[in-house]
């Protein structure tokens, strides 16, 4: 036998094992409406030509979720939000109506932080206190108006863990 037909053969017994001893892997989804201990992370990314601030988050623990009916969220689980700061430069009055839309939702997100912390500017906010930290905040799980297997999460209430 040949060494490629040897490690093929090792590789197929590594496999021989039945599907439900295999642990579930988190996912990428907005968790049951709650309160929730949260790793946060920020960072600036480009989508299309338009500058966004990216929230990412991580469920590390439910605190309290309103609705027991609701399937609880899996530890581990991740979900995002973007908030517009450049628009794509194609139409100024709806790059202008973005911007003032995502850095408002911004200012919503982290004013609660920014008064615990004495810090009152967006970039230091962003770049350096929720940069990669640990939050509370209350998750309200919003379902797509047309695509109804799709949910968003707005987070609120942040606060530093």
């Amino acid at each position: 036998m040949t060494d490629k037909n040897q490690d093929i053969d090792m590789g197929l017994g590594l496999l021989d094992q039945d599907l439900d001893s295999i642990e579930d892997l988190p996912g990428f989804e907005v968790p049951p409406t709650g309160e929730y201990l949260l790793k946060m992370t920020t960072a600036i990314k480009k989508i299309n030509d338009k500058i966004f601030v990216e929230t990412s988050y991580e469920v590390l623990e439910c605190v309290k979720q309103d609705k027991e009916e609701d399937i609880p969220a899996k530890l581990g689980n991740k979900f995002s939000s973007l908030f517009t700061i450049k628009g794509d430069g194609k139409d100024a009055e709806k790059d202008a109506e973005m911007v003032r839309l995502g850095k408002g939702k911004l200012k919503e997100l982290l004013v609660d932080i920014a008064e615990a912390t004495g810090q009152g500017n967006l970039l230091v906010l962003v770049r350096d206190i929720v940069a990669d930290c640990t939050v509370n905040a209350t998750v309200k799980r919003r379902q797509d108006k047309e695509d109804k297997e799709k949910f968003y999460g707005n987070v609120k209430n942040l606060r530093l863990a």
